[in-house]
């Protein structure tokens, strides 16, 4: 059973992803993943990513598929019976907003409350036609019978088509998976998640001690099982961001997510796609009381504040002289902050959620990589897990001298990652000695050394 605390524990055991031989990961508290370039630590940022947001959205996505089609045989439905009863003898119940109502609670809320009215409400709405259709014939009407029939018998087909999706019940597994393939690999990976070199097959497996929470396996970039157990592992009834960069502040506006509820622009990678919507929309289901002290502390590192206008649907940041700013012309090391601010602001981080940035510091000046950091240790204060890939030395030794100031060294890991051989790389815990980390991001300065000296020693000889 899942163990419940400020900030939720788990391992993650991963093999053969893309060019990630293995890695076992201690997700907790401030988790922190780096290593040369091109050895995976993005890919492991994404694979957390994916297996939260699988969880948390793949019965949602489910839900909306299954309204998508719904409203197609509803519109079917409502256009055969108008075409030969434009004129019914009484008002309907029902039109397409009271019907859209309805899909959403059964979309959203997706309880088995909302189910059994939402079927109440076609059974109703189906009865409602049947008893106008038969008015309509017994009135003599010159719609020949023919066409009445014609009329009936496509209605009914719709009517068949709504029932036949709400009696389909999928197994969980079933939902996972498809999500997983169409979302995950397909879209956040591109259809690219094996090792491109070998046919070895990937395996995750998450665990809290000695309980198996998640257990996934995938070859040639297809799902094979996703196994979970909401019920007695309600490990992910929370949310999950991926920041790979921040200048989605700017370009959020461009993205073009539409406001009809069940239809999706599946050219839109994921992981931006998800920003995109928190940054739109503000959850009403969360609350976090703290999160105004964390708003406060961003405001000062920052000199002003930010918000969504709902308007022009952009972010403006108003500086501390009340000087407003539009996100285009923000300064990108402030879209760092910003970012982070209109999260909360919109209820989106929260105790237990999980921050998952990518290369934070590739915005950042060293010194306002040292403050964002420190940042980063208040959130895990108030209980927001944290993952990041970063190949900063800057950023990395803050969070190692302030994971002793914060007095949260048990709640703080470090992973290495290097090149075994030739597209394979590989991932250790260096939490108790950080030298190899450092060694390897000092070492394109020792060789400009080097060379420097090599030179001067060739002039000198000459």
């Amino acid at each position: 059973m899942f163990t419940k605390k400020l900030t939720f524990r788990m391992h993650i055991s991963i093999k053969n992803l893309g060019i990630v031989k293995s890695a076992e990961i201690e997700l907790k508290g401030i988790t922190v993943i780096t290593g040369y370039n091109d050895t995976g630590k993005s890919f492991i940022s994404k694979l957390v990513f994916a297996i939260i947001k699988t969880i948390t959205g793949a019965e949602k996505l489910e839900a909306m598929e299954k309204g998508k089609k719904i409203m197609f045989a509803l519109d079917a439905i409502t256009i055969t019976y108008k075409r030969v009863i434009p004129q019914p003898t009484k008002p309907s119940k029902y039109d397409s907003k009271t019907l859209l109502d309805a899909m959403e609670q059964y979309v959203f809320v997706n309880s088995n409350k909302t189910k059994k009215e939402f079927y109440d409400v076609i059974d109703d709405y189906k009865r409602e036609i049947t008893e106008e259709i038969k008015m309509f014939t017994e009135s003599k009407s010159r719609i020949r019978k023919k066409e009445l029939v014609e009329t009936v018998n496509s209605i009914d087909k719709n009517f068949n088509i709504i029932y036949s999706f709400l009696n389909d019940i999928r197994e969980l597994e079933s939902i996972y998976k498809n999500y997983f393939q169409s979302e995950i690999i397909n879209n956040l990976f591109e259809g690219a998640i094996n090792n491109i070199e070998s046919n070895n097959e990937l395996t995750i497996t998450l665990t809290e001690g000695s309980s198996q929470l998640v257990y996934i396996s995938i070859s040639n970039n297809t799902i094979l099982s996703f196994k979970y157990d909401p019920i007695n592992t309600p490990l992910f009834n929370k949310d999950v961001h991926l920041i790979e960069t921040p200048m989605i502040v700017s370009l959020e506006r461009v993205f073009d997510l539409t406001n009809n509820f069940f239809f999706r622009n599946s050219e839109i990678p994921l992981q931006f796609e998800d920003l995109v919507e928190k940054i739109r929309v503000k959850n009403n289901t969360n609350n976090f009381p703290d999160a105004y002290k964390l708003i406060e502390e961003i405001n000062k590192i920052i000199g002003g504040n930010s918000d969504f206008d709902t308007k022009s649907k952009s972010i403006f940041f108003t500086k501390e002289n009340n000087k407003k700013i539009s996100s285009s012309n923000i300064a990108s090391g402030i879209k760092s902050f910003v970012l982070l601010e209109i999260l909360l602001k919109n209820n989106y981080l929260t105790p237990n959620t999980v921050l998952i940035i990518d290369e934070p510091e590739v915005h950042l000046h060293p010194a306002w990589e040292i403050i964002y950091a420190e940042l980063l240790f208040t959130f895990c204060k108030y209980g927001i897990t944290i993952l990041i890939a970063t190949h900063s030395g800057y950023f990395l030794q803050a969070i190692a001298e302030y994971s002793t100031s914060f007095e949260m060294e048990d709640k703080v890991t470090f992973y290495f990652g290097e090149k075994i051989e030739e597209g394979v790389s590989d991932f250790k815990d260096v939490t108790s000695d950080l030298e190899p980390i450092f060694r390897a991001l000092s070492k394109p300065m020792r060789d400009i050394f080097r060379k420097q000296n090599e030179q001067k020693s060739n002039n000198n000889f000459l």
